[in-house]
């Protein structure tokens, strides 16, 4: 292994609850909010039917009317800020705790694509180092032949008759086999006064 360590990849998923507005996992707050609410709603009705009437609600000026009901229902909305604020808290919680994985994920990710990243780079080098070899083999090769030729041409019995058929047919025989320093041998190996 290299200097990154495996990790796990399981990351507890962030299970989103069915809303519920008055489910068992409701918060006391918000029961406390709905009970409160109610309360304080029915304190209003109370007295309007104890002091002014159902009846004649209409009849009451509309400056004290409005009044009335802004005094009645500003903590309520106070109260729903107040809710909607704690309310919130447990999903802006989720919302944290799903942001943390993400981030885990991405480090995670991120370090896959720095093994991978090397990987393709060794993979690289090693495509690179075998295409050098195959080059090599290929010059090889070829230097052979020419090696061949310049042996055959300066040392071959056409033209001073040093070096025999036989032993030239010999030497091409062996670098047909792979084996391209076989003239190259029969140079050094060469000795003028046996002509072999």
């Amino acid at each position: 292994m290299n200097s990154h360590q495996q990790t796990d990849t399981s990351t507890p998923a962030v299970q989103e609850e069915p809303f519920t507005p008055f489910g068992g996992n409701t918060d006391w707050r918000v029961w406390f909010g709905i009970v409160t609410s109610l309360f304080w709603i029915a304190m209003p009705a109370v007295y309007v039917s104890a002091q002014v009437g159902w009846q004649s609600i209409g009849n009451v000026h509309i400056d004290i009317l409005g009044g009335f009901l802004e005094g009645a229902f500003a903590p309520l909305v106070f109260l729903g800020f107040v809710l909607a604020y704690f309310s919130q808290q447990k999903e802006l919680a989720q919302n944290t705790a799903a942001i943390k994985m993400q981030y885990v994920e991405i480090q995670k990710f991120a370090e896959q694509a720095v093994i991978q990243s090397e990987a393709i780079r060794a993979s690289e080098l090693h495509a690179r180092k075998e295409t050098f070899l195959r080059i090599a083999e290929s010059v090889k090769q070829q230097l052979g032949v020419i090696v061949g030729f310049l042996y055959l041409s300066s040392q071959g019995a056409q033209n001073s008759g040093v070096v025999s058929d036989p032993r030239i047919a010999e030497l091409w025989s062996s670098m047909n086999q792979n084996d391209p320093e076989g003239f190259l041998y029969g140079v050094y190996d060469f000795d003028p006064d046996t002509n072999e």
